[in-house]
């Protein structure tokens, strides 16, 4: 009996550990997908947000790159201020990727 119970709060412990990710994903992955079958952006902000929000209510930061690509999606309907204003936080989140954004910045904004 007290090797099941082992073996039982093993396998619990292990499972909690399994999904244990620094970042909030929340579907970006998928998000990246549908860009590139060509979706209207302003659908693709909109799931974003939302990623954005459950990342939000979970704690959790979310992963480098979801606000350079965010801030990609603003620029492409149109709205240049919020496209440099994601693209800011982007760079002050990850500072490794300070001159891809600058780059960005520079073309973009």
């Amino acid at each position: 009996m007290k090797k099941f119970l082992v073996a039982g709060v093993t396998v619990l412990l292990l499972s909690s550990c399994a999904n244990n990710s620094l970042y909030y994903w929340g579907g970006y992955e998928d998000q990246l997908y549908e860009y590139h079958k060509d979706k209207p952006p302003s659908e693709l902000i909109e799931t974003m947000e939302e990623i954005k929000v459950r990342s939000e209510a979970q704690e959790k930061p979310l992963p480098p790159s979801f606000f350079a690509h965010l801030g990609l999606l603003y620029q492409k309907s149109g709205q240049t201020q919020k496209f440099k204003e994601l693209l800011r936080e982007e760079k002050a989140l990850y500072p490794e990727g300070t001159s891809f954004v600058d780059f960005l910045l520079r073309r973009g904004g």
